[in-house]
């Protein structure tokens, strides 16, 4: 892959500002209002910030295009004092000041000859003037008169908290008045946003992060931007841009806020450096700091904003950046002041919540370096729950070694685990293991170390050790039983499936809850894995009931909870138990979480399992979207397990596209991180890895290496009883055209399993090898209805092909629709199944225009007048393309062509 150096992207980034991006909606109805001759004033009115003067400049450039002639002019609060000092470019030469009426008559009357001399057909001189509110009052004057007698169109920029105000000369209401209010940019606004100025897709959580840091504001957002590419926090990862730092803003950004808050009270600017330390606080304990301040007018200003908890309101600055900027200004026993005194006002109210024991924390470190150690363990505990694991981390260093005890080092371990660190993590909890209070203890650290270990490091090897080692502690058999039960969860991705279940048989059983969950956990995984799909999916069902009960009372009982982790084995099991709505709806959800706890190990995760769902379904540009975001966020992190599963998914993603370069460069990679580690023993995700590899060979020009690949990858997994990934790997082949080869042990599996993925690969195979039409299509109608786009798109071309062969035409004509149907939602695949078949008899030019003309409900007879035909021969031309088509009415027709289009 290319590398672009930072200059190039800076000068790109640049280049790209002065395209218009995003309000395409209010440019249309400004140019509506433009044409419209009772409109005489357009106010573009919004926060400071929102791009009130970018789209205003953008509406006067469409004015000029439209004929109009323009002119443009600027109040500031240095014109304000000055008389017609704003429109002093725009006034007659020789004009005296003093005489109003005069003035006016010269003005209105050089305007319209200036309009008249240009030769626009009398269309009216259009003014913009940036920041009408700051406009002296003689200007307001001239400017309304002007309007009044339709000398010129206005159009006037507006900030909204200066419309509340009494020294605003220049109101505009009225008939003639139009107004368009610009919000801030919303998320979805934001991503198109930056992906115009970066010229290529970018990361959801680096999209949240920039809509979090300029809260929509257009201004900021650029600044963020830049100041960001500059410093190297944004990167492109493959072909997704990313943020792996903190978004930093420009000076110009600082300047602006400073110059903002310099006009601030005394009091008001006490509030703001308040904020900046401690926001979000409440009504009462910003009164209660700083009674003499004006809360409401400084919401007005667009420099505080609030937001509804529960039955709290909230205050905050309006962006972050506010807050960044004002810090920096705080000198730093000012810092420690407020920080000690918001604390100390905590404490006096009474710590009723664990968000204010949170806060004191973190106020008194920032004041003093230390607190109250009950206080910490509070705020640690909220951390915790809150999966910000870099704060936990952070809070515990803080902690005296005298008081690090059995919780406090399982929760340090596990936020190592979930930060990549997992050496740390096994030392954490190496530690804790030593000193486990009881027997869920100890069977639930040990738990959390095998996993670090498997996860960390892919080593079956080293679990199964920390596990035999933790057996030799008791003579106990229950402690025993329940410690062989742990040891299915690494055996799944190496041993037959019915050892596992075996392994797990007395799951339900366990009295230690976190265990019980887990192994219960494992259990539904493995069937689904075999697939026995009914058994398997009341055990998601159940797991993700008890998910939902854990947010709800905010984390779970006894030892950590596995949160947000144990949604992806919840979507796992549904995805391999063909219930791909239910995967993927876990998968998002958990995703959103994951998003807003801005915990990258979760967010790649769960983008991965997203990744599979859409491969799996033959959603291939929705797929590439996922597993970059999964890369993307699992750059930093080191973890083989996340790694793994997102070069494995781009490469079979990117083949399936037919993008070779890509694919080669994602097997690279892949081959890389499966070397990493040396004491590696297994490959958790074997089957996206094989398919992965496959088709790179295909895309290569080597379909035979592919299919033996392939071939290999499907014993390994029948060894191990992996049914339904050994269906995936045998249904590849026979997309491949070794269906022969794959249909009886397709057959067998699908009659000894009740998993629908199973049932209809087998369909699929059995009707490539009969090639009898009817079965092809009923193959493709069943691909349809379990949502697996692709494998319909080439059964239903299959089938189109044979019904050709047979002289069928219109079911031919039905199938390739039904293909082409399923083809676009697959995003662009490139696969030889998409391509053995070019489709039906093509229309003619001429059978196309009838038929679209026919499709917009044109009579024959006007269509024979437009075209100079008879009415017989374009009726001829109609029952052509019906019969070419497969249709036999005029209603079907734009459908159809839909069809034809696509």
């Amino acid at each position: 892959m290319k590398t672009v150096p930072l200059s190039n992207v800076l000068s790109s980034v640049k280049r790209s500002f002065s395209v218009f991006v995003s309000r395409e909606t209010e440019l249309c109805l400004a140019e509506e209002f433009l044409t419209d001759p009772q409109v005489n004033c357009l106010v573009v009115q919004g926060g400071a910030g929102v791009g009130k003067s970018r789209l205003a400049a953008e509406i006067l450039e469409r004015a000029a295009v439209l004929g109009h002639p323009t002119g443009r002019a600027a109040a500031t609060h240095a014109s304000a004092a000055t008389p017609f000092a704003a429109l002093a470019h725009l006034l007659p030469a020789g004009v005296t000041l003093d005489d109003p009426v005069e003035l006016f008559r010269r003005t209105a009357e050089a305007l319209s000859a200036g309009t008249a001399r240009g030769g626009n057909d009398g269309r009216r001189l259009v003014i913009l003037v940036d920041d009408v509110h700051l406009l002296d009052e003689a200007s307001a004057t001239l400017l309304r008169q002007l309007v009044a007698v339709r000398a010129v169109f206005l159009i006037v920029t507006l900030r909204v908290n200066a419309m509340l105000g009494d020294d605003v000369v220049f109101q505009a209401d009225g008939a003639d008045t139009c107004r368009l209010h610009l919000d801030p940019f919303s998320e979805a606004e934001v991503n198109t946003y930056l992906r115009a100025m970066l010229d290529g897709p970018v990361s959801r959580s680096t999209v949240a992060e920039f809509t979090r840091m300029s809260n929509g504001n257009v201004l900021v957002l650029r600044e963020l931007l830049i100041g960001t590419l500059r410093g190297g926090g944004l990167h492109r990862v493959s072909a997704i841009w990313h943020l792996d730092s903190r978004a930093a803003s420009m000076p110009i950004v600082a300047e602006m806020i400073r110059a903002r808050l310099a006009r601030l009270r005394s009091a008001e600017r006490s509030l703001v450096e308040i904020l900046a330390c401690c926001e979000p606080l409440e009504l009462g304990e910003l009164q209660t700091a700083v009674p003499e301040a004006d809360c409401a007018e400084l919401e007005a200003e667009g420099i505080v904003q609030v937001r509804r908890a529960e039955s709290r309101s909230l205050y905050s600055l309006a962006h972050p950046v506010y807050g960044e900027v004002v810090r920096d200004q705080i000198p730093h026993a000012r810092r420690r002041l407020i920080y000690q005194l918001q604390a100390r006002r905590l404490k006096e109210r009474g710590l009723r919540t664990p968000d204010h024991f949170m806060r004191v924390a973190t106020f008194e470190l920032a004041a003093d370096g230390t607190t109250d150690t009950d206080t910490l363990l509070a705020a640690v505990r909220l951390a915790y729950r809150a999966r910000d694991y870099r704060l936990v981390v952070e809070l515990l260093d803080a902690l005296p070694a005298d008081r690090v005890d059995f919780s406090v080092a399982v929760m340090r371990g596990q936020s190592h685990h979930y930060l990549g660190n997992f050496g740390d993590a096994d030392r954490e909890l190496a530690w804790a293991q030593e000193r486990s209070p009881d027997l869920d203890g100890l069977l639930s650290v040990v738990a959390l170390r095998t996993q670090n270990a498997f996860y960390g490091k892919s080593s079956i090897a080293t679990a199964l050790a920390i596990n035999d080692e933790a057996q030799q502690y008791t003579d106990d058999p229950l402690v025993r039983r329940m410690l062989r039960t742990n040891e299915a969860a690494f055996r799944l991705f190496r041993d037959p499936l019915s050892h596992v279940l075996e392994l797990l048989e007395e799951a339900r059983s366990i009295s230690a809850p976190q265990i019980r969950h887990w192994a219960l956990l494992q259990r539904t995984l493995a069937l689904s894995c075999s697939g026995r799909a009914a058994e398997a999916c009341a055990g998601a069902d159940q797991a993700y009931a008890r998910y939902r009960q854990e947010v709800i009372k905010g984390g779970a009982d006894g030892y950590p909870p596995l949160g947000i982790a144990s949604t992806a084995w919840i979507a796992a099991a549904y995805l391999e138990s063909g219930r791909l709505a239910e995967a993927r709806r876990v998968a998002e959800e958990s995703y959103r979480e994951a998003l807003q706890a801005r915990t990258p190990h979760f967010q790649a995760l769960h983008a991965c399992q997203l990744g599979r769902c859409e491969l799996v379904a033959g959603n291939l540009d929705a797929a590439l979207d996922w597993y970059l975001e999964g890369v993307a966020c699992a750059q930093s992190l080191g973890q083989l397990i996340l790694d793994e599963q997102a070069w494995a998914g781009l490469m079979a993603v990117h083949a399936a596209l037919g993008n070779a370069e890509q694919a080669e460069f994602a097997l690279a990679r892949y081959e890389e991180v499966m070397t990493r580690e040396p004491d590696r023993d297994c490959e958790i995700f074997h089957s996206i890895g094989v398919v992965g590899k496959a088709w790179v060979h295909v895309v290569q020009g080597r379909p035979r290496n592919a299919i033996d690949l392939l071939t290999a990858g499907a014993e390994t997994l029948r060894a191990r009883e992996q049914s339904v990934n050994e269906s995936w790997l045998l249904a590849e082949k026979a997309r491949l055209g070794a269906a022969t080869e794959v249909a009886g042990r397709l057959a067998e599996l699908a009659e000894g399993s009740d998993n629908p993925l199973i049932a209809v690969r087998s369909e699929v195979a059995s009707a490539v090898v009969t090639r009898q039409g009817d079965d092809l299509l009923a193959a493709a109608l069943s691909c349809g209805k379990q949502g697996l786009h692709l494998p319909a798109a080439e059964t239903a071309l299959s089938a189109s092909q044979a019904y050709m062969t047979a002289g069928e035409r219109k079911k031919a004509t039905h199938a390739k629709q039904l293909s082409d149907a399923h083809r676009r939602r697959t995003g662009g695949a490139q696969t030889p199944g998409l391509a053995q078949w070019p489709g039906v008899h093509p229309l003619t030019a001429r059978e196309k225009e009838v038929a679209f003309l026919a499709a917009k409900g044109i009579p024959s007879k006007a269509i024979a007048e437009r075209l100079q035909l008879s009415v017989r021969t374009v009726d001829n031309f109609l029952q052509r393309v019906y019969n070419k088509t497969g249709i036999s009415s005029r209603r079907d027709l734009a459908r159809t062509l839909a069809d034809l289009q696509g």
